[in-house]
């Protein structure tokens, strides 16, 4: 027993002698990656990006500031820690974001320090990224509705080719007029290499000219300026309000832009329809009273005359007018020509009541002149008032050809008010030798109106002299890209 005592204290002694030391393992984190790259990033874009922690060993850290520090460029940034802390428990990972904005193209780099209660606080990563400008192509910078009834929506399309390898995000399409809307849903992504088409519409509530502009924005970078015009004759381009392509606007004098049979100059037709936009329905045909009789000649009166006529020319020849027996003329249109007198071709003249060919039906005094190469009314001229004939005297004919030695090719064969008795052009020539002056119409007779003038975009891109364009040679230079 008492050996055993002895030993018994001498451990306890030995045990009571030995100095006992307890170590607590540091904590330590991890944040990765240690360099951030982000690589080519378009200006406008924002980017948000992640550093991922980890605890690796020891108690939970408290990561207690994150400051980003720029360097190169002001674009890196860090929202802030809510709370003022983040607790990293044992063994956890979080993603602490950050945002990269470039505004300016160039390389850009920051420094991102995070102070924490473990160990080799504060942990350091480089960030660092380059802001470009994406080589983009927009097309047309100018877009004309033209003509577009109230009411109604018209719709227009702009292109973005992204020519770039990057992505290209457009956050917003600003417009200055509520008569214009972009109806694409905001951001439209466009990758690298595509092509995207925007769609734009014009909805007028009445007739009046609108113009107004669209500028496509990624984020604060901003596209150049697409003008944006509808229902302004006066100011827009031709093309746009020539739409039947009849070589007349709208504001030029075209009263149907959609029906290129009709225009100023034409030859009027039996369709109760103003053929030459003068105002007056079918004159000059077998529907309207053209000497004002109360009879046309039928079988239909477009002007709410009676139909019966037998000689629109001739006012005192009528179903209502009283028979002369004496005048050789079929005065009543009861297809008797007098006693005693020949008709041989029954058109209700004899020779002499003054018809100038009693062999052909179509000829005699006051019949409607008709493009054969025949003096229809008998008053010494052939084909006046035809497209045979060169009716403004500017040596052109309407054609196929010309029974007066002209030349075909016409356009506008009814504008003798501008060619005086002297025989000398006084005012606009309309013929396929004439220059084309800024006026609307088309000169020259090659379906283009105004082309070469300050009505004209002559360089396509989408502005006229008349609508801004300073330099309407180079497509360059326009209100949109600069230069006026």
């Amino acid at each position: 027993m008492t050996r055993l005592v002895l030993i018994g204290s001498l451990g306890l002694a030995l045990a009571c002698n030995q100095e006992t030391t307890l170590t607590q393992t540091e904590a330590e984190i991890e944040v990765s990656p240690q360099l951030m790259d982000l690589g080519d990033v378009p200006v406008g874009d924002v980017v948000e990006f992640p550093l991922q922690v980890d605890h690796l060993r020891g108690a939970a850290v408290d990561i207690r500031s994150v400051t980003v520090t720029n360097i190169e460029g002001d674009f890196f940034s860090f929202d802030g820690l809510a709370d003022g802390v983040l607790v990293l428990e044992k063994s956890g990972t979080m993603d602490i974001r950050f945002l990269y904005m470039p505004t300016d193209e160039g390389y850009h780099r920051a420094q991102v320090s995070m102070t924490h209660t473990g160990k080799d606080s504060p942990a350091i990563v480089d960030v660092r990224a380059r802001g470009i400008v994406p080589s983009v192509s927009l097309w047309p910078l100018g877009l004309d509705f033209g003509p577009v009834d109230a009411g109604t929506t018209s719709t227009q399309q702009v292109t973005l080719s992204n020519d770039s390898d990057v992505d290209v995000i457009i956050t917003e399409a600003a417009i200055s007029n509520n008569k214009f809307n972009a109806d694409d849903l905001f951001p439209v992504v466009i990758g690298g290499g595509d092509v995207y088409d925007f769609a734009v519409t014009f909805s007028p509530v009445d007739d009046q000219a609108v113009v107004g502009s669209m500028v496509l924005r990624m984020g604060d970078v901003e596209l150049p300026e697409v003008s944006l015009r509808g229902n302004d004759c006066d100011n827009g381009d031709p093309e746009a309000y020539d739409q039947d392509d009849d070589g007349f606007t709208s504001c030029g004098g075209d009263c149907d832009d959609t029906e290129d049979t009709v225009k100023p100059g034409v030859v009027e037709s039996f369709n109760y329809l103003d053929d030459d936009c003068d105002g007056t329905v079918d004159e000059g045909t077998i529907g309207y009273d053209d000497d004002a009789d109360g009879f046309c000649e039928g079988p239909d009166c477009s002007d709410g005359t009676t139909p019966g006529d037998c000689n629109d020319g001739m006012a005192a020849v009528n179903p209502d007018a009283v028979e002369d027996y004496a005048n050789g003329i079929d005065d009543d249109c009861d297809g008797v020509v007098d006693a005693g007198t020949t008709d041989t071709d029954f058109d209700g003249y004899a020779p002499s009541g003054g018809d100038c060919d009693d062999n052909d039906p179509t000829s005699y005094p006051g019949a409607p002149e008709l493009a054969d190469g025949v003096d229809n009314d008998c008053d010494g001229t052939e084909d006046e008032g035809t497209i045979y004939y060169d009716d403004d005297g500017d040596l052109y004919c309407e054609g196929p050809t010309c029974t007066d030695g002209s030349t075909p090719g016409d356009c506008d064969d009814d504008t003798a008010d501008l060619y005086p008795a002297d025989g000398l052009a006084d005012g606009v020539v309309t013929n396929p030798g004439a220059s084309e002056i800024a006026d609307f119409r088309d000169n020259d007779c090659d379906i283009t109106v105004d082309e070469g003038t300050d009505n004209y975009d002559d360089d396509g891109d989408g502005f006229t002299e008349v609508g801004g364009d300073c330099n309407d040679s180079d497509p360059t230079v326009n209100p949109a890209l600069g230069g006026c």
